[in-house]
Protein backbone atom coordinates (compact mmCIF):
# COMPACT_ATOMS: atom_id res chain seq x y z
CA UNK A 1 0.00 0.00 0.00
CA UNK A 2 1.20 3.67 -1.22
CA UNK A 3 0.70 6.39 1.56
CA UNK A 4 1.22 10.09 -0.02
CA UNK A 5 1.69 13.40 1.41
CA UNK A 6 -1.06 15.03 2.63
CA UNK A 7 0.32 18.37 3.12
CA UNK A 8 0.65 19.34 -0.85
CA UNK A 9 -1.26 21.49 -2.89
CA UNK A 10 -0.50 19.17 -5.88
CA UNK A 11 -3.48 17.64 -7.42
CA UNK A 12 -3.84 14.36 -6.19
CA UNK A 13 -2.67 12.19 -8.67
CA UNK A 14 0.41 14.33 -9.57
CA UNK A 15 1.63 13.41 -5.51
CA UNK A 16 4.71 11.40 -4.70
CA UNK A 17 3.70 8.46 -2.12
CA UNK A 18 5.60 8.58 0.96
CA UNK A 19 8.95 6.56 1.08
CA UNK A 20 7.57 3.17 3.00
CA UNK A 21 9.08 2.55 6.35
CA UNK A 22 11.14 -0.80 5.31
CA UNK A 23 13.26 1.69 2.57
CA UNK A 24 13.90 4.03 5.11
CA UNK A 25 15.04 1.63 7.20
CA UNK A 26 17.42 -0.11 4.68
CA UNK A 27 18.69 3.40 3.97
CA UNK A 28 19.55 3.90 7.17
CA UNK A 29 21.45 0.10 7.37
CA UNK A 30 22.64 1.04 4.31
CA UNK A 31 24.55 4.30 5.92
CA UNK A 32 25.61 1.59 8.33
CA UNK A 33 27.39 -0.86 6.18
CA UNK A 34 28.92 2.33 5.13
CA UNK A 35 30.48 2.47 8.80
CA UNK A 36 31.31 -1.44 8.77
CA UNK A 37 33.41 -1.29 5.31
CA UNK A 38 35.45 1.19 6.78
CA UNK A 39 36.23 -0.47 9.60
CA UNK A 40 36.64 -3.84 7.56
CA UNK A 41 39.26 -2.04 5.34
CA UNK A 42 41.16 -0.70 8.46
CA UNK A 43 41.09 -3.87 10.60
CA UNK A 44 42.32 -5.77 7.68
CA UNK A 45 45.12 -3.75 7.18
CA UNK A 46 45.72 -3.58 11.18
CA UNK A 47 45.37 -7.61 11.25
CA UNK A 48 47.88 -8.38 8.41
CA UNK A 49 50.04 -10.79 10.92
CA UNK A 50 46.92 -12.23 12.13
CA UNK A 51 46.14 -13.07 8.08
CA UNK A 52 49.39 -14.45 7.39
CA UNK A 53 49.18 -16.61 10.34
CA UNK A 54 46.25 -17.87 9.25
CA UNK A 55 46.87 -18.71 5.58
CA UNK A 56 50.26 -20.51 6.78
CA UNK A 57 48.00 -22.73 9.06
CA UNK A 58 45.52 -23.40 6.47
CA UNK A 59 47.90 -23.85 3.97
CA UNK A 60 51.97 -25.57 5.54
CA UNK A 61 53.04 -26.61 2.21
CA UNK A 62 53.38 -23.21 1.49
CA UNK A 63 56.79 -21.29 1.03
CA UNK A 64 57.75 -17.76 3.23
CA UNK A 65 57.76 -16.06 -0.16
CA UNK A 66 54.13 -17.20 -1.34
CA UNK A 67 53.06 -16.91 1.97
CA UNK A 68 53.91 -12.92 1.73
CA UNK A 69 52.68 -12.10 -1.28
CA UNK A 70 49.23 -13.71 -0.83
CA UNK A 71 48.86 -12.10 2.62
CA UNK A 72 49.67 -8.77 0.56
CA UNK A 73 47.29 -9.26 -2.16
CA UNK A 74 44.63 -10.88 0.49
CA UNK A 75 44.74 -7.69 2.56
CA UNK A 76 44.35 -5.07 -0.45
CA UNK A 77 42.20 -7.01 -1.79
CA UNK A 78 39.96 -6.49 1.34
CA UNK A 79 40.53 -3.21 1.54
CA UNK A 80 39.99 -2.27 -1.87
CA UNK A 81 36.47 -4.32 -1.94
CA UNK A 82 35.99 -2.25 1.15
CA UNK A 83 36.36 1.12 -0.23
CA UNK A 84 35.16 0.45 -3.42
CA UNK A 85 31.49 -0.13 -1.08
CA UNK A 86 31.98 3.02 0.19
CA UNK A 87 32.77 4.78 -2.93
CA UNK A 88 29.73 3.06 -4.52
CA UNK A 89 27.34 3.69 -1.43
CA UNK A 90 28.73 7.36 -0.95
CA UNK A 91 26.68 7.84 -4.80
CA UNK A 92 28.11 10.74 -7.21
CA UNK A 93 29.52 10.49 -10.97
CA UNK A 94 33.06 9.59 -11.74
CA UNK A 95 34.93 10.98 -14.66
CA UNK A 96 33.27 8.67 -17.35
CA UNK A 97 29.74 10.15 -16.04
CA UNK A 98 28.32 6.79 -14.62
CA UNK A 99 26.15 7.28 -12.00
CA UNK A 100 27.02 5.29 -8.98
CA UNK A 101 23.81 4.19 -6.75
CA UNK A 102 23.25 5.24 -2.90
CA UNK A 103 20.88 4.94 -0.57
CA UNK A 104 19.23 8.19 -1.51
CA UNK A 105 18.32 6.40 -5.27
CA UNK A 106 16.66 3.90 -3.10
CA UNK A 107 14.38 7.00 -1.50
CA UNK A 108 13.97 8.18 -5.12
CA UNK A 109 12.65 4.75 -6.37
CA UNK A 110 15.72 4.13 -8.80
CA UNK A 111 14.73 0.37 -9.25
CA UNK A 112 18.61 -0.25 -10.55
CA UNK A 113 19.78 0.43 -6.98
CA UNK A 114 17.43 -1.99 -5.74
CA UNK A 115 19.06 -4.49 -7.71
CA UNK A 116 22.85 -3.16 -7.42
CA UNK A 117 21.83 -3.87 -3.40
CA UNK A 118 20.75 -7.46 -3.88
CA UNK A 119 23.75 -8.11 -6.60
CA UNK A 120 26.56 -6.31 -3.89
CA UNK A 121 24.73 -8.53 -1.21
CA UNK A 122 25.16 -11.46 -3.03
CA UNK A 123 28.66 -11.05 -3.91
CA UNK A 124 29.36 -10.12 0.09
CA UNK A 125 28.07 -13.64 0.79
CA UNK A 126 30.51 -14.99 -2.36
CA UNK A 127 33.01 -12.85 -0.40
CA UNK A 128 32.55 -14.23 3.12
CA UNK A 129 32.60 -17.83 1.96
CA UNK A 130 36.07 -17.45 0.09
CA UNK A 131 37.29 -15.67 3.25
CA UNK A 132 36.59 -18.71 5.02
CA UNK A 133 38.04 -21.45 2.38
CA UNK A 134 41.08 -19.13 2.01
CA UNK A 135 41.83 -18.66 5.64
CA UNK A 136 41.26 -15.46 7.38
CA UNK A 137 41.97 -13.52 10.49
CA UNK A 138 39.59 -14.02 13.20
CA UNK A 139 39.00 -10.10 13.66
CA UNK A 140 38.73 -9.96 10.00
CA UNK A 141 36.14 -12.70 9.46
CA UNK A 142 34.09 -11.43 12.24
CA UNK A 143 33.80 -7.64 10.83
CA UNK A 144 33.54 -9.32 7.00
CA UNK A 145 30.33 -11.03 8.68
CA UNK A 146 28.98 -7.82 10.05
CA UNK A 147 29.57 -6.25 6.38
CA UNK A 148 27.53 -9.21 4.71
CA UNK A 149 24.82 -8.84 7.65
CA UNK A 150 24.43 -5.65 7.04
CA UNK A 151 24.38 -6.18 3.03
CA UNK A 152 21.81 -8.92 3.39
CA UNK A 153 19.76 -7.23 5.76
CA UNK A 154 19.39 -4.14 3.89
CA UNK A 155 18.79 -5.59 -0.06
CA UNK A 156 16.05 -8.08 2.08
CA UNK A 157 14.15 -5.01 3.20
CA UNK A 158 14.41 -3.70 -0.36
CA UNK A 159 12.79 -6.79 -1.74
CA UNK A 160 10.10 -6.46 0.40
CA UNK A 161 6.36 -5.88 -1.16
CA UNK A 162 5.62 -2.41 0.43
CA UNK A 163 9.14 -1.90 -1.38
CA UNK A 164 7.96 -3.44 -4.09
CA UNK A 165 4.80 -1.16 -4.30
CA UNK A 166 7.34 2.06 -4.12
CA UNK A 167 9.34 0.84 -7.01
CA UNK A 168 6.29 -0.09 -9.35
CA UNK A 169 4.95 3.89 -8.56
CA UNK A 170 8.09 4.82 -10.36
CA UNK A 171 8.39 2.60 -12.98
CA UNK A 172 4.92 3.77 -14.52
CA UNK A 173 4.02 6.57 -16.93
CA UNK A 174 4.11 9.57 -14.75
CA UNK A 175 1.48 12.42 -15.52
CA UNK A 176 2.85 15.77 -16.09
CA UNK A 177 0.90 18.42 -16.82
CA UNK A 178 0.95 21.44 -19.12
CA UNK A 179 2.48 19.27 -21.90
CA UNK A 180 1.63 19.80 -25.53
CA UNK A 181 1.91 16.90 -28.19
CA UNK A 182 5.30 16.79 -28.53
CA UNK A 183 6.10 16.17 -24.58
CA UNK A 184 7.82 19.45 -23.94
CA UNK A 185 6.73 21.71 -21.26
CA UNK A 186 4.47 24.27 -21.77
CA UNK A 187 4.18 23.18 -26.02
CA UNK A 188 0.77 23.73 -26.76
Amino acid sequence: MIEYRTSTTQPADTREPDVPAAIRNACRIMYAGEVASAIHAVVALVTTGATKTALQQKHPQWSAGTLSTLTTITVFAIAAMALIGLRHRSGGTDRRGAVHLDPRACRRGRNAARITAAVLAVLGVLAGVCDVSIGRGAATLIVGFAVTAIGLLSAALLWLSSSGAYFRYFKRPQLWPNRGRDGLPGAA
